[in-house]
Parts: structure tokens; sequence; C-alpha cells
């Protein structure tokens, strides 16, 4: 969970503690230690370094998605997220904020669709030979292979739970041990194929939402930040006076870094990513 005690919390500083976490998780995901950026608007790509890298940020995207803010054992990154844009406490125009944190959700709830030919393409497991027209959101699928990426295969039995059910809601019924004997196809399919053609586009929405916090954050950067002449070391200085309602000393230093983190735009560049890699799935 983001905080313990979110009731010692001022509605102000659960605000910073948010936008800060939400900065650090994408700041650790989206930089070029982890891929390439092909920039090339309208047609921009990203390429993992490594296929561990590309493992590595889906581990990291799990862990965003699954953000428990202020309530444990409840995921609700965008619920809160969205709080901030319903009742914006730094900035009037919270509505880039609110349609990058939306354009994210939406397309993360989205079903994937295999087709070819105009027809849907079934799904072949061979270790239960079985063949299945398998909906599932995309949403689910990069949790399921960030945690198959993460875990090794004493720690999987949670991961063929959520198969299983996905193969019930698809009027397949398979018994738990069908769903670990397939976890590796399950995870070549969708990972290997699937995530590795949408990490562009997952990368431009994270870079998006950086920015749109920037972007919301700048006024509050410019009201607190005082630049002064330092005597002692003969330089100009530069620091920052916390908003009255942040008083934890925690939340302060937090808001000190999370300052520091829009004293500057984005190291990366707003990137469009290539329609080709918007076209399916």
């Amino acid at each position: 969970m983001l905080y313990e005690k979110p009731n010692d919390l001022t509605s102000a500083e659960k605000e910073i503690l948010l936008l800060k976490a939400v900065m650090e998780t994408i700041n650790s995901m989206v930089n070029y230690s982890v891929f390439k950026l092909n920039h090339n608007d309208p047609d921009s790509s990203i390429r993992f370094e490594t296929g561990i890298h590309q493992q590595y940020f889906n581990i990291l995207l799990v862990d965003f998605l699954s953000l428990e803010i202020f309530e444990p054992r409840k995921p609700n990154l965008f619920k809160e997220l969205l709080s901030v844009c319903e009742n914006p406490r730094y900035n009037d125009d919270a509505k880039p904020l609110k349609k990058a944190v939306m354009s994210f959700q939406e397309w993360l709830g989205r079903a994937v669709e295999f087709e070819h030919n105009g027809e849907v393409r079934k799904l072949w497991f061979p270790s239960i030979d079985q063949e299945i027209a398998l909906q599932i959101t995309r949403e689910e699928f990069i949790k399921i292979c960030g945690n198959i990426s993460k875990h090794n295969p004493l720690g999987l039995n949670r991961q063929a739970s959520a198969i299983k059910k996905i193969f019930e809601r698809n009027d397949a019924d398979i018994a738990l041990t069908d769903a670990l004997l397939i976890m590796d196809e399950f995870y070549e399919q969708f990972h290997d194929d699937l995530f590795t053609y949408h990490s562009s586009t997952i990368a431009e929405f994270l870079n998006n939402l950086r920015w749109a916090i920037y972007e919301y954050l700048q006024p509050l950067y410019e009201k607190v930040t005082e630049n002064y002449w330092h005597e002692k070391h003969e330089m100009w200085a530069y620091r920052y006076h916390a908003p009255e309602d942040i008083t934890n000393a925690y939340i302060k230093t937090v808001f000190w870094n999370l300052m520091n983190d829009v004293r500057r735009e984005p190291y990366m560049p707003r990137f469009q990513v290539t329609r080709y890699l918007k076209m399916h799935y």
C-alpha cells in the first residue's frame, strides 16, 4: 500500500504522494536504459535492449497497475488519479491529465480480438490439446504475463487460477493442473507476441501521463519556488516553500523531490507511435 495511515494525511498531502509515486514508477520504466526510441513521428516505435528488459518493463507495469493507494488489497490507481482530476488542487485545468489517465484506462480495459481474414481466430494450446477463441482484456494478459515473468514455478498457482477463470469465462473448463501445463504456451502467445506488439503503445501512454503530470504541476512549481542569493557560497540558489496544507515531515520531503522532478521537462520527448502498431489485438 502506498501509505499506511491515509487518515493522517490532508488531501493535498495525498495528492503529492500519489503524483510522486506515479512519476517515479513511470521514470523507472520509460527511459533510455530500458528501451531505444525510434523517434520518427507519426511512425515512432520502441525497441527493448534485451528480452530481460522487456520482462522488467512488464513486471514494473504490473506493479504500477496494481498500486494499492491508501486502500489495502484494492488496486485503485486510476480511481485516485481521476479523483485528482475532478478536484484539482494545484491547477485549474486538469483536462490534459484526465485525458491521459482515461485514454490509458480505456485502452487497458478493451478485449483482445484475434481475427484472421475477418473471422475469429482460435488459439491453440497443444499441452492440453485445446483450441479456443479466447476473450481476454489487455490488462488481464499484461498482469498475468508480468507475474509469470516475476515468479519461479513455486509461485505460479495464482496465475494458473487466473488463467483457469478466463478459460471458464470463455466456456472452456480446465483443471488447475492444465492451466499450469499451458503456462509457457500462454506466455509465448501473450508476452512474446502481443506484449511485444503493444509495448510501443504502452510506452506512449505512460510517457503522455508523465508529461501531463509535469504540465499539471507547473503552476505549483512557479508558485513555491524562490530563487535567492546564497551569501555563504556566493551563488544563486533555489528553495521551495511547501503549501500550508502540507505539514507532514515525510510528505514535505516527497514534495521537495517532486518539485525537483518537474524543474525541467521530462527527458524523453513526446512521441507518436505508428498506427501499424495500433491496428490489431
